[in-house]
């Protein structure tokens, strides 16, 4: 069955307005200090305004934005935001107003680079900083490392779709051109070093082990031009069992693929359009 794919093409964001309340003053001068034509020994409050970007519980880059307001007049300050060490200043004066151009892996806070500075300013009384909404979308960082990783999916898609195709046609085999028949034999061998070690640890995987083996055997005797080769009949239990093998891997691949795809619906990025190509092929 061919899953059905949207191809989305805009990007938009997470928002998180649990960033600030809308009367919360992030500008904190306390009232012994709030005098009728100053305020003085002022702080800025430090505080998370979005989770770290994650996607799954997975950390990514990201670039973040936010909306705020300084409505305020006073000694030039160098408060801002902050991920990681990446720093992007606030401007004095500003009525909401859009913050963008910074990027980070680490949640976004507010921050002030000299506290000890910053308390011996002077700012005229009612000053407010607030910060009404922040934003996250994933970097181009990020989504070209996730486009890197959509393209090698493809591809591991599409050797399972020519494995398993070649597998459920294993009862002509003695029919095969050499490329194809060299073609399997180099999937088998992968097969069976992955499953002699798993035989070692676990016998139940050594009947596996013995399908393929048999079926390898096979393909040498004919690319060696013995006679007499293994009819189809006394071997199709061999073929069975490692066409389902090879279909059980399939789907496993086809289940990452699937998850890459949500993770590009999620965050509403454009979706790798190898990746789409590759799982129409399915089977």
């Amino acid at each position: 069955m061919k899953p059905f794919i949207p191809f989305l093409i805009v990007i938009t964001s997470s928002s998180f307005i649990t960033a600030t309340s809308a009367s919360e003053n992030l500008l904190n001068c306390p009232k012994e200090s709030q005098y009728p034509w100053i305020w003085g020994n002022c702080a800025l409050t430090i505080k998370p305004l979005t989770p770290q970007p994650k996607d799954n519980n997975i950390p990514f880059h990201a670039d973040f934005s936010l909306t705020y307001s300084f409505d305020c007049q006073g000694s030039e300050t160098d408060f801002g935001i902050a991920s990681g060490s990446s720093f992007k200043k606030f401007n004095m004066g500003a009525i909401n107003a859009e913050l963008t151009g910074l990027s980070g892996d680490q949640a976004l806070q507010t921050y002030d680079p000299n506290p000890a500075l910053t308390k011996k300013l002077g700012f005229r009384p009612g000053c407010k900083l607030e910060v009404h909404q922040a934003d996250y979308t994933p970097s181009f960082q990020t989504l070209n490392l996730w486009n890197t990783e959509a393209y090698s999916q493809s591809k591991v898609i599409r050797y399972a779709i020519a494995a398993y195709e070649l597998s459920r046609d294993f009862e002509n085999y003695r029919a095969w051109d050499i490329a194809k028949t060299q073609q399997m034999i180099t999937s088998l061998d992968g097969k069976i070093q992955l499953f002699e070690r798993r035989c070692e640890l676990n016998a139940s995987f050594c009947i596996t082990l013995a399908h393929f083996k048999i079926l390898r055997n096979a393909l040498q005797a004919k690319l060696d031009q013995t006679p007499n080769l293994p009819t189809p009949d006394q071997i199709q239990q061999d073929i069975e069992s490692v066409a389902a093998y090879y279909r059980e891997s399939l789907e496993k691949e086809v289940r990452i693929a699937e998850e890459m795809i949500a993770r590009y619906k999620r965050w509403e990025a454009p979706i790798n359009q190898a990746l789409v190509d590759a799982l129409a092929l399915i089977p």
